[in-house]
């Protein structure tokens, strides 16, 4: 099932008249750097952290080579693409511990929709958006491991989904060395790069965050869309505290 957190009004407008709201990327990276507050937003929102041997090249031409360097980056694309979070669990209770996180880190938060038939909720995406909504599960880790490079090299969408073409530019290169000893690279580029948002810090694995994100919008402000009614139940956060 899915679960969206918020304030009453808004949940009952996406479940009785179907509008959706998203906002961009860089407003959840924005919005810890100004609240100095972990868990309402986070200022690596989108971002990479690699570690161990780094190249970097400059616009100029010049390249730059560390071998034991951590970096964290964007693809500048994320900013702007529309981002809808919304937790993925497999009951609607919640521990009082985590009724007191929500209520210190989203403190206008009071109500909670239940949406039991993922299924039709995200085929309501998937049609509304026209297959051009990417849908997954966000990877909760500190590094990258190889789960999550193995997401960013062969990752589906939960919702069928047409991939955006490539362009000549691109924005880095993933290089995977496997223990046949053979070496894959993956380049970062306009087909590919809305993938990198799907990976948070451990720090937030408590918000089971499922994520949609529309690659083919940019967005300077939180927008909202329209999608058919959502068939969910609308209840009091504290009534899901067992």
């Amino acid at each position: 099932m899915f679960i969206k957190y918020g304030e009453e009004l808004h949940l009952l407008k996406l479940m009785t008249e179907g509008l959706i709201y998203f906002n961009p990327c860089e407003y959840f990276r924005n919005l810890e750097i100004k609240q100095m507050e972990r868990g309402i937003g986070d200022c690596n929102d989108g971002g990479i952290l690699a570690s161990g041997e780094v190249t970097l090249q400059t616009s100029d031409g010049k390249v730059y080579k560390n071998k034991n360097q951590s970096v964290a980056f964007i693809a500048e694309p994320c900013l702007k693409t529309p981002v809808f979070c919304i937790k993925r669990a497999k009951s609607d209770n919640i521990t009082v511990e985590e009724r007191h996180n929500l209520a210190e880190q989203f403190p206008k938060h009071t109500h909670a929709l239940i949406i039991e038939n993922e299924v039709n909720f995200l085929e309501n995406i998937r049609y509304c958006f026209r297959s051009k909504a990417f849908c997954h599960d966000i990877f909760y880790q500190n590094e990258l491991f190889t789960d999550f490079t193995e997401y960013l090299f062969n990752a589906i969408s939960e919702t069928y989904f047409y991939e955006p073409k490539k362009k000549a530019r691109y924005y880095a290169t993933f290089t995977s060395f496997l223990n046949s000893g053979e070496v894959k690279r993956l380049r970062i580029d306009d087909s590919n790069y809305f993938k990198t948002m799907f990976r948070k810090n451990l720090f937030f694995k408590e918000q089971s965050e499922f994520r949609i994100v529309l690659p083919y919008k940019k967005q300077e402000a939180g927008e909202l869309y329209q999608i058919k009614p959502v068939s969910a139940r609308l209840c009091r956060i504290d009534e899901l505290v067992h």
